[in-house]
């Protein structure tokens, strides 16, 4: 996965600037060919740049609040301070490590933007269909090695072929999409 500080404009000494976008899937892509800078125009040039750019710091701050997500809550009999002696026989008090980090990342989680956590919804669901195959569980016996009924069950998930359901994660996919694709395409 291509995070910000993957992401390079220019290659070959300049020559050829990238045009960045966001996939469906929400990852940075190269979908179009790159400008060749001597001989596209400038204002090309800088628009180019500019929506780069902007690809680069949304991705920053998506790839900030997924590592602030995976930050867990240190267990509870972790003190949340801890005090310090120096050798004079001052103390001083400062957040367990763990703590600050965990508080740390629960302020970038709840500072994120609307776009930050769609952007990161999109990323996290990856590309959703408005329809998913028709399912049917049934339950049926398991043998024993001798064939003989052992008197279990386990059940079996089939796909009904040529029947299809709602996608109950499809809107939300959707919604978020939509928003990414135009803030950043």
């Amino acid at each position: 996965m291509i995070r910000s500080t993957d992401i390079e404009d220019t290659y070959k000494g300049g020559a050829f600037l990238r045009v960045w976008s966001v996939s469906s899937s929400g990852q940075a892509i190269c979908a179009q060919d790159a400008h060749a800078t001597a001989a596209t125009e400038q204002a090309t040039l800088d628009a180019t740049t500019a929506s780069n750019a902007k690809i680069r710091v949304a991705l920053a701050a998506v790839d900030g609040l997924e590592a602030a997500k995976r930050v867990a809550e240190p267990d509870g009999d972790i003190p949340k301070t801890v005090t310090e002696t120096d050798i004079d026989g001052n103390e001083t008090e400062r957040p367990y490590r763990a703590w600050a980090e965990y508080d740390a990342a629960q302020a970038t989680i709840e500072g994120a933007t609307e776009a930050t956590n769609q952007f990161a919804l999109v990323r996290s669901m990856g590309v959703q269909s408005e329809t998913l195959p028709k399912t049917e569980t049934s339950t049926e016996p398991i043998f024993s090695e001798d064939g003989s009924d052992s008197g279990e069950t386990r059940e079996v998930v089939t796909v009904v072929k040529g029947e299809t359901i709602t996608n109950p994660d499809f809107a939300a996919w959707k919604g978020a999409w939509d928003a990414v694709d135009a803030d950043l395409n």
